[in-house]
């Protein structure tokens, strides 16, 4: 799909799309509000704290779906950002396989915590692809660090059930559209003999 097509395609269903900056360990969730050539326009959704470092940043960057946009510099309308992109990139996921972002309320992944090996977590799925997925939380803890193994991992999607095996490869912090700090886990799904599904 052509980068322009995507960006109004989520322009058009208000979907979420994630923006990042060099220097900053804080991503920011935010709407598309318009599409141009070379520039969108975004809500501003970057909380007052985390303003100055940015827009101070060297680079800029919008993640969506199979795309990386990248930025030299931003800019403001008064109240929107005005981002004017110079490069865009299919990023490293999206060019082996599709990430699919799921809306639906009733797709989660549940797995028993490995560290007390009793107690059972139930997390909402953001996205999921064949050999992986990423789940969003509210806390961050030693048990989601990347590298830690979740042996037994139900995913709970349309009404059907299915067993995997996990590892944890990233842990991101991001400000949702509400402006509370969330974290954005990534786990890559892996069969039995150790291989991805």
């Amino acid at each position: 799909m052509k980068v322009r097509e995507h960006l109004d395609s989520i322009l058009k269903t208000k979907g979420q799309v994630m923006l990042a900056a060099i220097g900053l360990d804080t991503s920011f969730v935010t709407r598309i509000l318009s599409v141009s050539d070379g520039y969108l326009i975004l809500q501003n959704t970057v909380p007052l704290e985390y303003i100055s470092a940015y827009v101070g940043a060297e680079g800029h960057f919008l993640t969506t779906g199979s795309f990386r946009l990248s930025a030299d510099h931003i800019s403001s309308d008064g109240v929107n950002i005005v981002f004017n992109y110079s490069n865009i990139e299919e990023t490293s996921d999206s060019r082996s396989e599709e990430r699919i972002p799921l809306s639906n309320e009733e797709a989660w992944c549940e797995f028993i915590n490995p560290i007390d090996g009793r107690s059972k977590i139930r997390k909402r799925i953001l996205d999921v692809s064949k050999t992986g997925l990423s789940l969003m939380t509210a806390w961050d803890s030693d048990l989601l660090k990347p590298g830690r193994e979740l042996p037994a991992i139900a995913l709970i999607m349309e009404g059907g059930r299915q067993n995997a095996f996990g590892k944890i490869v990233y842990n991101r912090k991001f400000v949702n559209i509400s402006g509370r700090i969330r974290h954005q886990i990534g786990i890559q799904l892996i069969s039995e003999d150790g291989n991805g599904k």
